[in-house]
């Protein structure tokens, strides 16, 4: 079996790290990813997906501090499904995601030196799926 996906675009919003209770740290971070096609009428259509990432230990530490609302990234991974039941409703639900094995930055330059400072992380637990 082949569990491997190659995704690029932009971050929606900036990462969020955390470190689990081991000191693990975790990223999380969603990409948007903008692609054409045509229309019945011949014209383009725009559409954008949204994936969220997960990544674990170093690389996530680095994304933590190196990436931000925009940053441009190729990701390398895997796809992971999480389930739960809605406690509310108790409807069965999903959603896909992506736990990343590589994430290169492919911005120029990094974020501006005035930029403000990530949020401190805050402490994530045992079972969190990283996305």
């Amino acid at each position: 079996m082949i569990n491997t996906v190659f995704i690029s675009g932009n971050l929606t919003a900036d990462p969020e790290l955390n470190y689990l209770p081991n000191g693990t740290a975790i990223c999380k971070f969603q990409v948007a990813i903008n692609s054409k096609r045509k229309g019945p009428d011949g014209k383009d259509i725009d559409e954008v997906d949204f994936i969220p990432v997960g990544v674990w230990a170093k690389q996530a530490e680095a994304c933590g501090e190196y990436l931000h609302k925009g940053s441009k990234v190729v990701v390398q991974g895997k796809l992971k499904q999480e389930r739960w039941e809605d406690k509310t409703t108790g409807e069965k639900k999903s959603k896909i995601g992506v736990i990343a094995w590589l994430v290169q930055f492919m911005d120029a330059k990094p974020a501006s030196a005035g930029a403000p400072a990530a949020p401190a992380a805050a402490p994530a637990a045992e079972d969190d799926i990283p996305f």
